[in-house]
This record gives structure tokens, sequence and C-alpha cells, in this order.
């Protein structure tokens, strides 16, 4: 046997059968199958594009303005904690009103009149001095005094109740209420 002879080497297959490096044949789909198909990839991208709007939104609007409302409601209640607690000025311009109607009553001639305004006085002087700093405890404890006098003077000399009002008034417009600090 020359080289130049080949021999053929016969298939193991048969030549009708594919062999295994062929795919199976696709099966023919229906026009109303691919339809569906190409809807459910529409579906799924617009569904993808949707959630990553919404998780957009998420990180851009929600979570900022989430944070801004819980500081907002940190100050919110700051402030009402302010408003529920003592209100030294609102105690001062009250027992300013008191003073202020006693000296009409005086004024009229009414004694027991002085008596009824400032009889509630006595006792918002007594909360302010709790309230207050203690610098200013002189001068509420000097209003204190002037008031006690104003009471024990009405009814026996007019004249050094209405000059012991007008001090009093005078020393309870003196008082300054430390102001919060606006945030």
């Amino acid at each position: 046997m020359s080289s130049s002879q080949t021999t053929a080497t016969p298939s193991p297959l048969p030549p009708d059968r594919p062999g295994p490096s062929s795919a199976p044949p696709k099966p023919k789909t229906s026009p109303t199958g691919r339809f569906f198909r190409g809807l459910l990839r529409w579906v799924t991208a617009i569904a993808f594009v949707f959630c990553l709007g919404v998780l957009a939104m998420w990180f851009l609007r929600v979570r900022p303005q989430s944070e801004q409302i819980s500081q907002m409601q940190t100050k919110i209640f700051t402030f009402q904690k302010q408003l529920n607690g003592p209100q030294p000025q609102v105690e001062i311009l009250q027992s300013l009103v008191d003073v202020s109607k006693a000296q009409v009553a005086l004024a009229q001639g009414e004694t027991a009149g002085v008596q009824q305004d400032l009889s509630g006085t006595d006792a918002l002087l007594a909360q302010l001095q709790t309230e207050l700093p203690s610098d200013q405890s002189q001068t509420l404890q000097a209003a204190r005094t002037r008031l006690s006098m104003v009471l024990g003077e009405a009814s026996s000399n007019g004249l050094a109740a209405r000059n012991d009002l007008e001090v009093l008034a005078n020393l309870l417009a003196s008082l300054q209420v430390p102001t919060p600090a606006p945030d």
C-alpha cells in the first residue's frame, strides 16, 4: 500500500441521522406565541424601569424630606415644651394687670376692690421667684414687701397705698425675663 492511497473510514452514524453536535430543530411558534413573548419582554422592561424610578424617587425626595420632617418635629416638640412650661413674662404681665386694677379701685375709693384685685398677686410673685434667675430675687422680694404694705394700708391710708402701688408697678416693670435663643 502506498502512501498515496487513503483509506476511508466509515462513519459510525448513518448519514440520515444528525450528529450530537447539531441542535434539535426548533418547533415553529405561532404568531400569538410570538406576540405574547414580545409583550412579556416589554412589560418586564417597563416594570424594571418603574422600579428604578421608585428607587430614585426614594433616595432623591422621600429620604431627605423624612429627615427634614424629623428635624421639624423635634423643633415643634421643643417649642411646645417651652409653651407648656413656666412663662414668667405672662406672670409678670398678670401681676401688672392686677396692680393696675388695684390702682383704679383705689382711685375710685373701693378698698375692698383693692384687696380682691391683689388677692392672687402674692402667689404669682412667689411663683416668679422660683422661675426667674437669682439676680432678680431681690427685686421680687421688694415687690412682695410692697404688696404686703399695700394690702395693709389700703383701708387705712389711701395715699400711702397709692404710692406703694406705684412703686410696685415700677418694680414689676423693671423685671427682665431671659428669652430663649432661637435655633
